[in-house]
């Protein structure tokens, strides 16, 4: 370990540390603990540093989602059949520069319960997916959303 730092309310940090020179050629990663309470469960808690020089500053912008909530219905559950599917993916931007993508998601079929409870990534855009197999017959409705961290939002979907 060779340095610690604590970010402050906006996720916001500073840390800097020295390498000596015997050092240089080494490999470095930073690596945070994170609040699953506050953020997305799941989410990479280590970066990779680039090559590092003596008398180097790194500039590294990592998103790290702040955890909302989709509480998904499925209306007409009981009306599914042997074969019959329904699923519902929700995308959303992670990593550095916000250049990864992160999914969850939930699936039903004619024995699931009609109620889903997705962990999602709060304050950004979201990319909802549900994909239906209905006698044999898939469709695809996509949505775009956005949910304030720390908030629910209710989706209701009839199959």
């Amino acid at each position: 370990k060779k340095a610690v730092a604590i970010t402050d309310d906006y996720g916001n940090y500073i840390l800097k540390f020295n390498v000596k020179e015997d050092e240089v050629k080494g490999y470095y990663y930073m690596e945070f603990e994170l609040d699953n309470t506050k953020y997305v469960s799941g989410t990479i808690n280590k970066i990779n540093l680039p090559q590092i020089k003596k008398d180097t500053t790194i500039t590294i912008n990592n998103l790290v989602p702040r955890k909302a909530f989709i509480d998904l219905k499925v209306v007409n559950v009981d009306k599914m059949k042997d074969g019959d599917a329904f699923s519902t993916s929700v995308t959303y931007k992670c990593g550095i520069d916000g250049n990864s993508l992160a999914a969850n998601g939930v699936s039903w079929n004619k024995t699931s319960t009609n109620t889903g409870y997705i962990e999602v990534a709060g304050d950004q855009t979201l990319f909802i997916k549900s994909t239906k197999t209905k006698n044999g017959v898939t469709s695809e409705t996509n949505q775009v959303r956005n949910i304030a961290a720390g908030g629910k939002l209710e989706h209701i979907i009839s199959f």
